[in-house]
């Protein structure tokens, strides 16, 4: 029972923090720190190609943003899996 309201309560909080990146993105799309940050809020809750995406994203914005190269490595090895 501890596991699952732990599981919850965390991805309660990535979700959270999933809508605010959607809408700071929203206010400023060229802020490669927004797409990274929502690619790892994503990677979190194991949505690897939504955060492969975000942290391509990312990169567009700002390819030396090393940050964002580490999310789009997790992400392609864990589709592959």
């Amino acid at each position: 029972m501890y596991c699952a309201v732990v599981t919850l309560l965390f991805c309660t909080c990535f979700q959270v923090a999933l809508g605010f990146y959607t809408q700071a993105i929203e206010l400023d799309p060229r802020n490669e720190k927004f797409y990274c940050n929502r690619s790892m809020c994503h990677g979190a809750m194991k949505q690897w190609d939504k955060c492969e995406l975000d942290a391509k994203m990312a990169i567009e914005r700002d390819d030396k943003y090393i940050k964002a190269y580490f999310w789009l490595v997790k992400a392609s090895v864990s589709l592959l899996a």
